[in-house]
């Protein structure tokens, strides 16, 4: 899972505390990441204040089935690379806490991707896109992408190394205002 809450500081931090929380102790007992899904909105909703959400990816990699089933609670897409072609992959959801539950559950598409050898999955949050250089320009998904295909051989490790070359290539001097975080998987075999 990769999540990111809206607003800053002690409130924000606690709220995503609170949510890792849910998540752990929902997925000891409930399978579809779906109904997971559904249920830590129903959490978030009952014990948050209205003024705060989460977007979030929430996933489960089954290596026996060969797949990844996933569902996106208004949260950036997975980046899919495979054979040197990068992927958004979009399905529909609602961040956590912005609606009671019907609408939620009603907009949240669960979705199943098979896994075949060398695909590279990239699970990451708004402050590598929305990062911004001194012209105020952002990196964006399309350059996220970019950097994806062009280092398709490369392990998750030195995806990450390259990442974050390039992020301080970019940014330069420029103030940033949001934490950035990344989750690469590269299936192997």
């Amino acid at each position: 899972a990769v999540g990111d809450v809206s607003g800053k500081g002690i409130s924000a931090a606690f709220y995503m505390t609170l949510t890792k929380g849910f998540l752990r102790s929902l997925t000891r007992t409930v399978d579809p990441p779906a109904r997971v899904m559904s249920e830590i909105n129903r959490l978030f909703w009952e014990n948050v204040d209205r003024n705060h959400f989460i977007s979030m990816i929430y996933g489960v990699f089954d290596m026996q089935a060969r797949t990844l089933t996933f569902v996106r609670a208004g949260h950036n897409p997975i980046l899919h690379l495979r054979e040197q072609t990068c992927t958004a992959l979009t399905p529909g959801g609602l961040a956590l806490g912005l609606e009671r539950g019907e609408l939620f559950d009603r907009i949240l598409e669960e979705k199943t991707v098979p896994l075949r050898p060398g695909d590279l999955f990239a699970f990451y949050t708004d402050g590598f896109t929305e990062a911004r250089n001194h012209r105020q320009e952002e990196f964006g998904e399309e350059r996220l992408a970019q950097l994806l295909m062009e280092n398709d051989g490369a392990s998750a490790e030195q995806l990450l190394s390259v990442f974050k070359k390039q992020m301080q290539a970019f940014i330069g001097h420029g103030l940033q205002h949001d934490d950035m975080t990344m989750v690469l998987v590269r299936i192997t075999e």
